[in-house]
C-alpha cells in the first residue's frame, strides 16, 4: 500500500512538473507570436512607404527619386482613339452674348478663294455673300485710367472788411486719393499681399502715380502694416504682418 502510494506520487509530481514546463513553453511560443506580428506588419508599413509615390500620395514629384516604384509615365496602355473630342461628342462652348450688347463688331474678309486661289479683294459694297457671317466674341477689359480731380480752392476778397478768405477743402477731397483707390490699394496690399513696388507699378501704368509715384508706394505700405492681414497671397515676397 505504501509503495502504490509512493508510485502515484511521483506520478503526480512527474505530470505536475509537466505542466509546468508545456505552460512555459507556451508563453515563449506566445511571445514568438506576438514579436513576429510585430516584425510582419513593420514590414508591410515598409514594404507600403516604397510603394508610394507622386501618383498615389501627397507626396511631391520630386520626392519620388529611386528608392519607391518607378513612376508610370503616360497610359498603361495606348489607346486607338485619337486625341481630342471623339465621333459623336457633343462640343463644349462659351455662350456668345446678344447682339445688343456688342460694343464692337469688327467684319472679317478672305483675302482669296480657298478653291481656286483667286483674289477676293475689293470694295465692301462690291462683294457678294452668302450666308450669315460666322460670329466669334472676344471678351476684354478695356483700359484702365485714373480720373484725376483738381480742386481750386479759390481766395475771395470780402467786400466789408477788405480781408481774403480761401475755401477750404471739401470732405470729400480729404487726402491724395478717392474711396475707390483707396479701397483698391487696401485690396491689393491687405488682402492680396502684393509687395509695394508691384502696387507702385499697377498705380503708375493706370496713372494713379503720376507725381507722386513715392506716396502712392508709401501709402500702400502703411495699409499693408495697419491691416491685419487675411485672404490669398499672390506674391511670394509680400509683407508679412508684425507681431
Amino acid at each position: 500500500m505504501c509503495r502504490e502510494n509512493e508510485r502515484l506520487r511521483r506520478e503526480v509530481e512527474r505530470l505536475r512538473q509537466q505542466l509546468t514546463e508545456q505552460a512555459e513553453q507556451i508563453a515563449e511560443k506566445k511571445q514568438q507570436i506576438a514579436d513576429a506580428e510585430k516584425q510582419i506588419a513593420d514590414l508591410e508599413r515598409q514594404l507600403a512607404l516604397r510603394q508610394q509615390n507622386s501618383t498615389n500620395s501627397s507626396k511631391p514629384p520630386s520626392s519620388d527619386g529611386l528608392a519607391g516604384e518607378p513612376r508610370q509615365r503616360g497610359r498603361p496602355k495606348k489607346s486607338r482613339r485619337k486625341v481630342g473630342g471623339q465621333p459623336g461628342h457633343q462640343g463644349r462652348h462659351r455662350p456668345r452674348v446678344a447682339a445688343e450688347r456688342v460694343d464692337e463688331v469688327r467684319g472679317v474678309w478672305p483675302e482669296q478663294c480657298k478653291h481656286c486661289g483667286h483674289s477676293l479683294t475689293g470694295p465692301i459694297e462690291q462683294v457678294r455673300t452668302t450666308g450669315n457671317p460666322h460670329r466669334h466674341q472676344v471678351t476684354e477689359v478695356p483700359p484702365i485710367q485714373a480720373h484725376i480731380r483738381e480742386y481750386q480752392c479759390h481766395r475771395v476778397v470780402c467786400p466789408e472788411c477788405g480781408g481774403s478768405t480761401r475755401a477750404a477743402l471739401p470732405a470729400e477731397a480729404a487726402g491724395q486719393f478717392g474711396p475707390q483707390l483707396t479701397a483698391l490699394i487696401a485690396y491689393l496690399t491687405v488682402v492680396c499681399r502684393m509687395p509695394r513696388r508691384v502696387v507702385e507699378a499697377l498705380g503708375g501704368t493706370a496713372g494713379a502715380g503720376a507725381g507722386n509715384r513715392d506716396q502712392f508706394g508709401e501709402y500702400a505700405e502703411v495699409l499693408g502694416r495697419s491691416q491685419p492681414s487675411r485672404g490669398c497671397p499672390v506674391s511670394g515676397t509680400g509683407t508679412a504682418p508684425e507681431g
